[in-house]
Order: structure tokens, then C-alpha cells, then sequence
């Protein structure tokens, strides 16, 4: 919910999702055409780093980002074609029968 919520401040008419199962691996993307420089994408997630003046701290991604990691999955962000940043979210996927 934090990454579409971040999508969704950037840029609320330009958010697209998508999502996929892979093997063993859910994949969801979320791309938004917001302009976070590469320098703001290459921290988030990493260290507490906002690019939301005087609302934020931060913390919302980094969080997100530990949790992912402690359940097997991953976050990485990436420059969107035509502007913008793509959210690939992987985690495992196990369906139940």
C-alpha cells in the first residue's frame, strides 16, 4: 500500500499496476510519471530520504523495503520509460490448491 500511495501523491492520474506470477515468484509493478531525480531513487529505500517537503519522513519505503526482504521478496525502482519511476516488487508465491 505505501509504494501506490507514494505513486499515487507523485502523480494520481498516471499510475499504472500490473502484476504476475512467475514460477515461484509474484511480481507486481507500479509506475508512476512523477519526477524524483535518480540521485532521490537511488536512496529511497535505503536510508530515510523524503522527497515530500514537510511530509514526510521518509520511513514509509524503507519499511516497506525491510519487510519485503525479510519475507524472501525484493524492491527495486528504476527510471519508467518516458518519464517517471517503475516499482518491481517480488516476493514468493506459493498457491494454495
Amino acid at each position: 500500500m505505501n509504494v501506490l500511495n507514494n505513486a499515487a501523491d507523485t502523480a494520481p492520474d498516471a499510475v499504472e499496476l500490473s502484476a504476475e506470477v512467475d514460477g515461484d515468484m509474484l511480481q507486481i509493478d507500479i509506475a508512476d510519471r512523477g519526477r524524483a531525480s535518480p540521485r532521490a531513487k537511488a536512496q529511497a529505500g535505503r536510508v530515510l530520504f523524503s522527497s515530500k517537503p514537510g511530509r514526510g519522513w521518509g520511513m514509509g519505503l524503507a519499511l516497506t523495503h525491510a519487510t519485503l526482504e525479510r519475507l524472501g521478496g525484493s524492491l527495486t525502482l528504476a527510471e519508467r520509460d518516458g518519464g517517471g519511476t517503475r516499482v518491481h516488487i517480488r516476493l514468493p508465491w506459493s498457491p494454495t490448491k
